[in-house]
């Protein structure tokens, strides 16, 4: 066996060894994902925009979508509304029509 092929075994071996995360999701009746996914599949957002973040917050919320089924989209849309709503006093002499304040 040539050089190049025990390299190309070696690398074929490799990755047919799996890796396991270190990260255990554990469902729970307290787990606060589960509460914000049943928060969120009880609305409707149209989500027409699109929003630009930073790429390690993207990644988190990515994780999220992975891990718990939360839809992006929905979530960036729950945590807004969420935002407006705390913060309604002080922002509503800044938009004078919204259909959250």
């Amino acid at each position: 066996m040539s050089k190049a092929e025990q390299i190309i075994s070696k690398i074929n071996r490799e990755s047919d060894i799996r890796v396991e995360s270190s990260i255990k999701v554990v469902e729970s009746e307290n787990n606060p994902f589960e509460k914000l996914r049943f928060d969120i599949g009880n609305k409707k957002y149209n989500k027409v925009a699109v929003a630009y973040v930073d790429e390690e917050v993207h990644q988190a919320f990515k994780y999220l979508k992975d891990n718990f089924s939360l839809n992006v989209g929905d979530l960036f849309s729950y945590l807004g509304e969420k935002f407006l709503e705390e913060n309604k006093d002080e922002i509503k002499s800044l938009i004078k029509k919204n259909k959250f304040i």
